[in-house]
C-alpha cells in the first residue's frame, strides 16, 4: 500500500515496485484516509498489508506520526509488515538515526531530473 497524496508519486512507487520486484499488487491512498483505507484492506483481506510505502514529506511536520499510528494499529504486526519511506528530498527532514529506530526497511528516492525518471522506465 503506497500512503500518498500525489499521482504522480503513486505512479513512481508502482515503477519502483515492479523495477526491483519489491510488489505484485498495489494500493493508493492519500494520507489523510491512510488509517481508513489499512481498515478496509484489512476487512476485505483479512490481514494487515505486507508492505507500506509512505511519502516522509508528509510525516516531516508531525514527525513520524502517520508510522506510528500505523504502528499501533490492531492489524499491525512486526514481524509481517515491511515499511518503506518515498522521498525526494535528502536533507534534515531525512533523520537515518530516526528511520533506524522505526526499523524501516527501504528508504526510496524519487528521481530528481527527468532523465533519473526515464532511467526507472527503461
Amino acid at each position: 500500500m503506497v500512503i500518498d497524496n500525489n499521482v504522480t508519486d503513486n505512479w513512481i512507487a508502482e515503477r519502483i515496485f515492479k523495477t526491483y520486484n519489491i510488489a505484485s499488487e498495489y494500493r493508493f491512498t492519500n494520507n489523510e484516509n491512510a488509517i481508513d483505507s489499512l481498515n478496509d484492506y484489512c476487512l476485505i483481506n483479512g490481514k494487515f498489508p505486507d508492505l507500506l510505502m509512505v511519502d516522509i514529506l508528509y510525516n516531516r511536520e508531525k514527525g513520524f506520526g502517520l508510522i506510528d499510528r500505523i504502528r499501533n494499529h490492531s492489524g499491525y504486526r512486526e514481524n509481517e509488515t515491511r515499511i518503506a519511506l518515498l522521498t525526494s528530498v535528502v536533507d534534515y527532514t531525512l533523520n537515518y538515526e530516526k528511520i533506524g529506530k522505526q526499523n524501516i526497511e527501504h528508504v526510496f528516492i524519487k528521481p530528481l531530473d527527468i532523465q533519473q525518471l526515464k532511467n526507472l522506465f527503461i
